[in-house]
């Protein structure tokens, strides 16, 4: 007797086999690879609630001078967080096998399975190519119903006076990024943000947005040009000083678009810092990177053209509100005979706060 699998049992299988699937086409992307790789997706029910919610620190106290024969200490009652709010997104795809598409294919059982099989690889290759696409994505605009990609958060209204980088006028999960937008002072002269001093909460939602066209490059650092091949490494360097100036953190990962990626390697001295990564969990997925000053550098197909990003693993977690990242239901249509195979994903992009990342572009004109 031939075992004939329950709706149930044909829907949990292809399930797991799906996940299975899912993962393997997953490494046809770096970030998500990455993602995966350095345990950034979490699943289930640690992933509920009508909404996605965190409280980021924004603030630090500052210490009082006082005589010491005469101590007055204030007890005021101070908030030093905020809470940041991402919607939950769904994105899904769903295609059918008629009736007279199984009866035409009946031949033999291994032609069935191979016709249903065909359907379900469809399904779950084409997601998860378009899927890594979402994760670059503007989310934040009001109609959008995609996911808070990379590009949600790193908007700029041309750049800061007397500075290198863009200056920040985007909303990233219902806070403005602009500086000083969350309260606060700073003083940046003779050079504009981010070189200068003042509060904490200034820039603790403003991403660093790096322009390799500056004419600073020039004018400033002595370069023959503002373009890519020139600036590239100087750009690297002021990143990761600024971002431990800031806020005491540093960057692991530098994405690029793979024409910069060319470019940089293009630009190579023989005494420069640069070596292919030896070990790293991207080069165990197959993905070649290139080490500078403890930074890898890799590409990834979906990067924007003339665009990179700079940013640490742990400050990224992509939410799943299903068990797996992708998830699979079949159902039958009685009224056309239809069977209905879809994937679907629940969840959310989440970056711990804008100000821990960085982007490069172009801004400006270069010379």
């Amino acid at each position: 007797m031939t075992l004939i699998p329950s709706a149930v049992l044909e829907t949990s299988t292809l399930n797991k086999w799906l996940k299975t699937k899912i993962d393997l086409l997953s490494r046809n992307s770096t970030l998500l690879s990455g993602l995966m790789a350095n345990g950034r997706v979490s699943y289930g029910s640690k992933n509920s609630g009508k909404d996605l919610r965190w409280r980021p620190k924004i603030k630090r106290r500052t210490i009082t001078a006082a005589d010491p024969y005469n101590v007055q200490i204030e007890f005021p009652s101070r908030n030093m967080r905020m809470e940041a709010v991402l919607s939950w997104v769904t994105y899904n795809l769903g295609e059918k096998v008629t009736k007279l598409d199984k009866l035409a294919n009946r031949g033999s059982d291994v032609q069935y399975a191979n016709l249903v099989q065909e359907v379900i690889d469809g399904i779950a290759d084409d997601f998860m190519v378009d899927f890594a696409t979402k994760l670059y994505v503007d989310g934040g605009g009001t109609t959008s119903k995609d996911l808070m990609g990379f590009e949600s958060m790193f908007s700029v209204s041309g750049t800061v006076s007397n500075s290198y980088v863009g200056n920040p006028n985007d909303t990233y999960a219902g806070k403005s990024t602009a500086l000083g937008g969350l309260g606060g002072d700073w003083d940046g002269s003779p050079n504009g943000w981010p070189a200068g001093s003042g509060d904490t909460e200034y820039c603790a939602w403003s991403p660093m947005v790096w322009d390799y066209t500056n004419t600073r490059w020039v004018t400033t650092d002595g370069l023959t040009s503002a373009s890519w091949k020139q600036v590239v490494f100087p750009l690297l360097n002021a990143a990761t000083a600024y971002m431990g100036r800031l806020h005491k953190a540093s960057f692991d990962t530098c994405l690029i678009n793979t024409d910069l990626l060319r470019q940089a390697k293009d630009s190579l001295r023989a005494n420069e810092r640069v070596v292919l990564t030896p070990k790293s969990k991207l080069v165990d997925l197959g993905f070649k990177t290139i080490s500078y000053d403890g930074l890898e550098i890799a590409d990834d197909y979906d990067v924007p053209d003339l665009t990179g990003y700079l940013f640490s693993w742990e400050n990224i977690e992509l939410h799943s509100m299903q068990d797996q990242l992708v998830a699979y239901e079949r159902d039958k249509k009685i009224e056309t005979s239809d069977d209905l195979y879809s994937a679907d994903f629940y969840g959310q992009m989440r970056f711990e706060s804008p100000a821990l990342f960085g982007k490069i572009s172009s801004v400006t004109t270069g010379t």
